[in-house]
């Protein structure tokens, strides 16, 4: 195990994998950084309890006890992104630079039921998935979230609110929320699902398709709230499944 507790970081780089499968722990304020470059891969199989977390490499991946426990995280990947251990995320940015096809999905879990706010999450592809988020808790969207091909969606199931302060949420946007959805003005959605339970609204104003048509599909709000869709781009919103 490495432990520490100062306002030093700890870096590690490497020209192919770098494997963790032992605990990093530190208890000041600095950061941990991790480059595999090349065609090198992360993988996570112990815990890491940093303030600040920064991983890049070819694919970033989370097995056995591997967790990252961190008010910020940023990850870059070529071939994806998989962190589905017992995650506590204060802040999140993710990036996919390159693949295609099934490749450059970013699957996070999130198994803390604090707020998460995505600061980021760009140039995501793939067939079922383009990025997905499991939360206990609320989500604050704040930048820019796009997946890039039909069919990958962007999937967020949160255990609270959803709630968006800035950035532009593109393509498809696949929604399950207890407490509501508000999103702002200016989104380019061109497929839409939102679940709610336990109160509060479904709201998407003033939404552009890039492709020209919304289709909104399953939409319900079984919390008693409204659902508001105002779509303003230059085709048809197309109800192709229940609004309830």
């Amino acid at each position: 195990a490495i432990t520490w507790a100062s306002n030093n970081s700890l870096t590690l780089t490497a020209a192919n994998n770098i494997n963790i499968n032992a605990a990093i722990t530190n208890t000041g304020a600095g950061s941990f950084i991790a480059t595999a470059a090349g065609t090198g891969a992360i993988s996570i199989a112990a815990p890491i309890s940093v303030p600040t977390v920064t991983l890049s490499g070819n694919t970033i991946t989370e097995s056995g006890s591997g967790a990252i426990i961190a008010n910020s995280l940023t990850t870059t990947s070529i071939l994806g992104t998989t962190l589905t251990g017992a995650n506590q995320i204060s802040n999140y940015t993710g990036t996919v630079s390159g693949g295609g096809g099934t490749a450059g999905f970013i699957d996070l879990n999130n198994a803390s039921a604090s707020t998460i706010t995505l600061n980021g999450i760009s140039d995501v592809n793939g067939t079922g998935i383009g990025f997905r988020l499991n939360t206990l808790g609320n989500v604050i969207i704040a930048g820019n979230i796009t997946v890039l091909t039909f069919p990958a969606v962007i999937r967020i199931n949160a255990g609270g609110s959803i709630s968006q302060t800035g950035g532009v949420i593109r393509n498809n946007f696949n929604t399950s929320t207890v407490g509501g959805m508000v999103l702002i003005a200016g989104n380019q959605i061109s497929d839409l699902s939102a679940v709610n339970t336990g109160g509060g609204d479904i709201i998407l104003p003033s939404n552009a398709s890039p492709l020209g048509t919304l289709n909104v599909n399953l939409t319900s709000n079984s919390g008693g709230g409204n659902i508001i869709i105002d779509y303003t781009g230059t085709g048809a919103m197309n109800i192709r499944q229940p609004v309830i």
